[in-house]
């Protein structure tokens, strides 16, 4: 009677932690108690259209992220920055083409993948995002070109900025402490430092100091 009931209780808790639903990490663009609304409102139309093309993003990032990652992850070291226009971020032009290979999967299907697992729970959708992310870390800087002489983050530099932090609030549940670590330091080293240089050096270019 003991040993039944010890397995069924195994079973119970299986099933509850398999059922479980996940919530955002501090709810940057959606609140924990928000969730059960917005998982309720994307099977109707138009909510349930705008999910499924978001979908279709994360699905590709399933497809095409484990063989794309290996031609692109060699060359993402000899990047100056995630941004590939530019002549200055490299010359070579196999690195050039796997610079943009990772900045599509950084800005189209990154952040769609970690939204698929937040509304399903599925967690292998957390897993390619987390893993986008962590390539997205080894680029030396995201969006930045020169404006009025000087290097610093632009408008490309704060889509990065955005998707990483949403990434990582909505996958913030299947991560490892270790994980979530990871993730923060690289929003940080890539986000926020650079974003308050740059907010220094437009402060000295506009008020100089005489």
């Amino acid at each position: 009677m003991k040993y039944t009931l010890t397995v069924f209780t195994i079973l119970i808790v299986g099933i509850s932690v398999a059922c479980a639903e996940p919530t955002p990490g501090i709810g940057l663009l959606i609140k924990a108690k928000g969730m059960p609304a917005l998982r309720k409102k994307i099977q109707a139309e138009p909510w349930k259209g705008m999910f499924s093309r978001i979908q279709n993003e994360a699905d590709k990032a399933l497809v095409d992220w484990p063989k794309k990652r290996v031609e692109i992850a060699p060359y993402l070291d000899e990047l100056l920055d995630l941004t590939v226009e530019f002549d200055a971020v490299t010359k070579d032009p196999v690195a050039r083409k796997a610079g943009e290979a990772m900045g599509k999967f950084a800005q189209r299907q990154m952040c769609p993948a970690a939204f698929v697992y937040l509304m399903s729970g599925e967690k292998r959708y957390a897993d390619v995002a987390f893993d986008i992310l962590l390539h997205m870390g080894k680029v030396n800087r995201w969006g930045w070109f020169n404006w009025s002489g000087s290097a610093m983050p632009q408008i490309h530099a704060g889509m990065f900025f955005r998707n990483a932090a949403f990434t990582l609030d909505f996958i913030w549940e299947a991560l490892t402490d270790k994980q979530r670590k990871q993730a923060r330091d690289i929003i940080a080293e890539k986000a926020v430092e650079p974003y308050i240089c740059g907010a220094r050096i437009r402060v000295t270019m506009c008020f100089p100091v005489r």
